[in-house]
């Protein structure tokens, strides 16, 4: 199978995981909290529904970077008449990175574990900086193939 069709499957595979995660974080913020064994189920339940909250979206900042080196493999040998549409493809994966990083800094603020919390943040930012800089290259190497570089 080739790598383009598998970083697609993972993509649709990933909106069924984001469906599923909100759909846990609404069942445990529904869970009664009348009693105090209800309110400490309830944060166990709250904690597995950030942690899930969090995942998601880092899986799918590892499918955008996924993306990017796909794009940036394709970018030289490409048509140059539709070179364009690999730097705006390279943008949209930005995008949809950096969407997904501040789902992950929202969702950070329900954990209480410090160690864990940090961990999820550079694991993010490592992504964010390295996709950044995939970004910048791609979108580089279409203006010069653009400019018949």
């Amino acid at each position: 199978m080739k790598a383009s069709r598998r970083w697609q499957i993972a993509c649709e595979e990933l909106l069924e995981a984001d469906i599923r995660s909100f759909e846990q974080y609404m069942a445990a913020y529904r869970l009664p909290k009348q009693t105090e064994e209800e309110r400490e189920l309830r944060k166990q339940a709250m904690h597995q529904a950030a942690v899930g909250a969090i995942l998601v979206p880092l899986r799918l900042m590892e499918a955008c970077l996924e993306g990017m080196r796909l794009t940036g493999r394709i970018t030289e040998p490409s048509n140059r008449n539709v070179i364009s549409d690999l730097g705006i493809g390279a943008i949209l994966l930005a995008s949809a990175a950096e969407s997904a990083y501040l789902t992950i800094e929202l969702n950070l603020l329900s954990l209480r574990d410090p160690a864990q919390q940090s961990a999820y943040a550079e694991k993010a930012a490592g992504l964010m900086k390295e996709i950044g800089e995939r970004k910048e290259h791609t979108v580089s190497a279409v203006r010069r193939r653009m400019a018949g570089a």
